[in-house]
């Protein structure tokens, strides 16, 4: 494995890094988050785009984790919540945790959009 890189989530560092063939159980994946190590691994050969694509989505794992929504989900399940209720309090915990790690990423920029 080779670390080429790190991002910021929720305040703690997680290295980004790439594997020949990253492993999840038994399967083989594009990449995963691993918790315990504060790592994302990302498959090496991947174009551009889904190498792109598969680190935000890896980063939303770390966000989901990090923010404590997976925590927060658990529980509003278990009380028979809806799924539209649900999906908009993991969007609005989710916004603001991925802004600030794609900023830390340089994948966005910390000017002010105008709508101009």
């Amino acid at each position: 494995m080779k670390k080429i890189g790190e991002v910021e989530i929720c305040g703690m560092r997680y290295d980004i890094k790439t594997d020949a063939h990253p492993v999840v159980g038994d399967d083989e994946c594009y990449g995963y988050l691993d918790v315990d190590t504060h790592s994302i691994v990302i498959q090496e050969d991947l174009t551009p785009d889904r190498f792109e694509n598969t680190l935000v989505h890896e980063v939303m794992h770390a966000c989901f984790d990090a923010s404590g929504l997976g925590a927060a989900l658990t529980a509003v399940l278990k009380r028979g919540a809806k799924r539209e209720d649900v999906e908009e309090q993991i969007v609005r915990g989710l916004t603001s945790t991925l802004i600030g790690s794609l900023r830390s990423i340089g994948m966005m920029r910390k000017k002010r959009w105008t709508g101009k």
